[in-house]
């Protein structure tokens, strides 16, 4: 069991958003543990939105986390349907502009006070609130309220700011036991060696230099560097230079 750490959260969405840059952009950060895609700008490039979804997934998957994804019709409508678990790719526009209609207020991003007082008004759900017309909306309750109707349903654009990670490969990997044979860091080395891979791979790159830093509880942080004379992509190749590690542990 770890404590709760919110650094350490924000820190790991931003890896993921940087290992998904490398095959799709536009990609904004919804913190404290949500990413926003906007997919329209690849599906010719991946002919389609079943394509683009099946290589998206198959590429997160390396990352081994859990994930509750949906499409929507505006960036609160699919942040919406994946915080219940919807997990769909629906291109199909009537299809997501209905698909919300049944869900509870308590599911939306409303302050619970703003929820309270639409329920004590018999507004129970999306459909009931969207029954309602914008200007009485802004006659009846507040400008909060209008905003986020417009921008749950498309009619108000949605500001985000897009992520831009940096040219570099840095990964962070939290270990669930404690190493006690330096044997042991085989494994997770080896998850970072075939990221690594990947991210080369797709940038067409090669590494003459990689720097692992280890956090030791009792003894402060540790960091060996590898080198390769001619520069090297291949997970394989990477590993070879775990023999240096070990002698320089021992």
């Amino acid at each position: 069991m770890h404590p709760y750490d919110p650094e350490m959260e924000a820190s790991r969405l931003s890896d993921i958003a940087q290992w998904l840059y490398m095959i799709t952009s536009d990609i904004c950060l919804f913190p404290p543990n949500g990413l926003l895609i906007k997919v329209t700008n690849m599906l010719s490039l991946y002919d389609g939105i079943d394509n683009y979804w099946s290589t998206l997934y198959a590429h997160l998957n390396h990352l081994e986390v859990e994930t509750y994804y949906s499409t929507g019709q505006s960036p609160y409508s699919a942040m919406l349907m994946a915080k219940q678990g919807k997990n769909w790719i629906e291109p199909q526009l009537p299809r997501l502009k209905h698909a919300i209609l049944g869900y509870s207020l308590t599911c939306t991003e409303l302050p619970h006070k703003q929820v309270e007082k639409l329920q004590r008004v018999g507004i129970q759900t999306i459909d009931d609130l969207l029954v309602l017309p914008l200007p009485e909306v802004a006659k009846r309750f507040d400008i909060d309220l209008v905003n986020y109707v417009g921008r749950l349903t498309g009619q108000f654009k949605h500001p985000v700011e897009f992520y831009h990670p940096a040219e570099h490969f840095s990964q962070y990997l939290e270990l669930l036991f404690d190493i006690e044979n330096i044997d042991w860091l085989q494994k997770p080395l080896t998850r970072l060696f075939k990221q690594l891979e990947v991210f080369l791979k797709l940038r067409d790159k090669v590494a003459f230099e990689l720097q692992l830093t280890l956090h030791q509880r009792d003894y402060g942080d540790r960091a060996v560097n590898f080198h390769s004379a001619q520069g090297d992509y291949l997970a394989t190749k990477w590993h070879a230079f775990q023999a240096y590690f070990r002698e320089c542990s021992t």
